[in-house]
């Protein structure tokens, strides 16, 4: 079965990301594009030049679309992705799934109530360091996690900055943008809730584009974060555990393991096998800038449509994300730590 696919939203993470890694999934086939950009539009048809280009009205109709991929500006999640489950195509939604907690539980609702499927695109979930960092930990590598420190930074110029990004109210800032790729990772490779988020929030040349977040999991666990569109580029994730510290880097494509020195005082440190085919290795030698997450993401969601057993990220862990973000919202707009209300 080939899962024919329509995209709403022709942006930059469609053309460099979405678009590519679907050209490789072979049960998938793009076969409509839709954006009120015709020149992103047009760019997106060069990465499939077979789609049609039709407006979101008529590809919402349209019989040979089986699911849609919303990759839209954040404000226009909640609304785009109720009409798609209405119109009864499964769903791709670009994190976060909305911008309110009310725009959120209502679209859970109607996605359940028209039984499609949905996934939310937390795809660093299928990178392959941080599956393996997941089973290191369920193999107790590093025993008890004591600490995470979270680091996720993308510098952009103002002037380059889609204007969406810039200004809260229609989906911009860390908190919403970069945050919660690491919350999701967070919930994920801990297998906690939070409990409490204490938060700040800067807007030094657009709103929110630098934050300080500390979560405590339910069992206690801190967890520091900081995230910025103004210092330089990092994506690290360090657990610290009582017999070593396990730190992801996505664009160094490692995971490391520090313990203690066999002799002597100190750490050793040593990388983790990443258990990933040669193919995958000379691919990465060959475009070290390409994210494998988003291909395997893409296959995760074409085996969820057609009955084959996978995990991928829900509506429900997109609710929990932004649940998180808005709590270190209100932390940072109070001055106060944020209890989590349990769900």
């Amino acid at each position: 079965m080939t899962v024919r696919i329509g995209v709403i939203g022709c942006g930059a993470v469609t053309y460099h990301c979405h678009l590519p890694a679907l050209a490789r999934v072979a049960d998938a086939r793009v076969v409509a594009l839709a954006d009120h950009d015709p020149v992103a539009l047009e760019r997106a048809r060069a990465r499939a030049p077979s789609a049609s280009l039709l407006t979101v009205d008529a590809l919402m109709q349209d019989g040979q679309v089986d699911a849609v991929l919303i990759a839209t500006p954040t404000d226009a999640h909640a609304e785009m992705a109720t009409r798609v489950a209405r119109a009864g195509k499964h769903l791709y939604l670009e994190k976060p799934i909305a911008t309110s907690a009310a725009q959120a539980a209502d679209l859970r609702a109607i996605v359940a109530h028209h039984g499609v499927h949905a996934a939310v695109g937390f795809n660093r979930r299928q990178h392959p360091i941080y599956r393996r960092a997941r089973a290191c930990l369920r193999d107790g590598l590093i025993g008890h996690v004591h600490a995470v420190h979270s680091v996720f930074a993308e510098p952009v110029a103002t002037a380059a900055m889609p204007i969406w990004k810039q200004t809260r109210a229609t989906g911009g800032g860390v908190l919403l943008d970069l945050a919660s790729h690491h919350i999701d990772l967070v919930r994920w490779l801990l297998d906690q809730e939070v409990d409490m988020v204490t938060a700040r929030a800067e807007s030094r040349e657009s709103e929110h584009d630098v934050a300080t977040m500390t979560l405590a999991m339910r069992d206690g666990t801190p967890v520091q974060g900081y995230y910025a569109f103004r210092s330089a580029l990092a994506d690290t994730i360090e657990l610290h555990g009582e017999c070593g510290v396990l730190r992801m880097d996505r664009h160094r494509h490692t995971i490391t393991h520090a313990t203690h020195r066999r002799f002597g005082y100190g750490t050793r440190e040593a990388r983790v096998p990443l258990g990933i085919s040669w193919r995958e290795r000379w691919r990465r030698l060959a475009r070290p800038s390409e994210d494998p997450s988003y291909e395997a993401a893409w296959r995760a969601f074409v085996s969820l449509i057609t009955g084959r057993p996978t995990e991928i990220a829900s509506m429900d862990d997109g609710l929990a994300s932004l649940h998180v973000v808005l709590a270190a919202e209100a932390s940072a707009l109070a001055g106060s730590p944020m209890r989590m209300t349990p769900r």
